[in-house]
């Protein structure tokens, strides 16, 4: 945002409203949108030639260019531009997209599906329920066993087991042992 601001001549300014009044400007040492930021409408008002209308705008337009803009929040292509604060925000989101992975594991939902399975078929299957249960009973839970054995045969399971066994690692790596800003620039 400062970078933005000092960027903007007040010349760009007079350009954006015609009723400012360049030569007042200069003459009161205002080069930039960042001194028209920085001054404020008393100290702008003190400068003569500039009235309550002319601060108005100024500052109006001062005001959009200094808004938060999508851009402010990436940091530069070259990583030998960077300060450290975008360093901490390469940091941050480093972290959050480990646990966005985590968080978004496609069979993540199937496994889930299958421990309840299990826990069904656990509590059915229980000396007193099933001594007590009809054939219907039964059978049902004898199916759903099965497709329980099934499921947990699958190899798709284990793939998932792994994914979130990695990604828990990876995670509690970059929680636990501070990346010094060299390693996060290189990577």
């Amino acid at each position: 945002m400062a970078a933005r601001l000092a960027g903007v001549t007040v010349d760009e300014l007079a350009a954006r409203d015609s009723n400012i009044r360049l030569r007042a400007l200069r003459d009161g040492s205002i080069g930039t949108a960042a001194d028209v930021h920085r001054l404020g409408q008393t100290d702008l008002l003190r400068i003569p030639g500039i009235g309550e209308s002319s601060t108005t705008q100024l500052l109006q337009l001062a005001s959009n260019i200094a808004r938060i803009q999508p851009s402010d929040f990436c940091p530069s292509p070259d990583p030998s531009n960077w300060f450290p604060s975008d360093i901490d925000f390469v940091r941050a989101l480093r972290l959050f997209t480990t646990m966005g992975t985590l968080l978004g594991v496609p069979h993540l939902e199937a496994l889930r599906q299958l421990v309840e399975l299990l826990n069904t078929v656990a509590r059915a299957t229980r000396w007193l329920n099933w001594l007590f249960s009809g054939r219907a009973k039964r059978r049902a839970v004898r199916e759903n066993y099965r497709a329980a054995i099934t499921g947990l045969s699958d190899g798709q399971i284990t793939n998932t087991i792994d994914q979130l066994r990695r990604g828990i690692s990876d995670a509690a790596r970059l929680m636990q042992v501070p990346q010094t800003d060299a390693e996060v620039v290189s990577d």
